[in-house]
């Protein structure tokens, strides 16, 4: 799974080196109830300290913000606002700190923000890229960040967190492998090509041989 701002994809039965942009993460998860929980240690921002403390993390594509437990949420804004007093462009903090900035100044934002390290149990650390970490908010036309405070004590990393990575979980091995990647793929039609002959010719040849009788259109291969 593959998830962008404009775009994304599904794939099934592995993942697809051709859209990949960086090295391989692999964490351990646990699978129950339908949910892919993992071990979270300790999440960090640069010249503050660890925020610990983690329980309950599960991996939610379905939840489209990142949802943090109420008191470690105000320690990481705490920890935003003290960075943000001397670096952030255009910083003001409602319920949740937002950037009132037109778009002309989105790169400076970006380029001002801190990357979010999530270290985890097993050692493996991703790290939240600043041009993940906000939605724009056309009411109040700013640029606000996609973490919320959950009352129940979960922290549930959604859709948001997974942007501009390949999230491939392996149920054989209880992993999820996490590359950064290409997610909108339909941008480059070399890469697609590239997808279709490594990996969806090949099994179409297969699923032929195996089945020589079966009907099939004409497809070239």
């Amino acid at each position: 799974m593959c998830l962008d701002t404009d775009g994304g994809y599904f794939t099934f039965g592995g993942n697809n080196p051709a859209f990949h942009k960086g090295p391989t993460l692999s964490i351990p998860f646990t699978s129950e109830d339908h949910q892919y929980t993992v071990s979270l240690q300790a999440i960090s921002i640069p010249s503050s300290p660890l925020i610990t403390g983690f329980k309950d993390v599960i991996l939610d594509s379905g939840t489209t913000v990142t949802l943090l437990p109420t008191d470690v949420f105000n320690t990481l804004m705490t920890h935003i606002a003290a960075f943000c007093k001397d670096h952030c462009h255009g910083y003001q903090r409602k319920y949740i700190p937002c950037f009132f900035i037109s778009p002309d100044h989105l790169p400076d934002l970006i380029a001002s923000l801190p990357p979010l390290s999530f270290q985890f149990s097993n050692g493996a650390t991703f790290v939240w890229q600043p041009r993940h970490l906000f939605y724009y908010d056309p009411n109040d036309k700013s640029y606000c960040l996609v973490i919320r405070p959950y009352s129940g004590g979960r922290t549930i990393l959604g859709a948001a967190f997974m942007r501009g990575h390949e999230f491939y979980f392996h149920r054989g091995n209880s992993t999820v492998f996490i590359t950064e990647a290409r997610c909108n793929r339909t941008e480059d039609t070399t890469l697609v090509q590239q997808f279709f002959h490594e990996l969806i010719r090949p099994a179409l040849k297969k699923e032929i041989r195996q089945n020589p009788n079966k009907e099939t259109n004409d497809t070239g291969l």
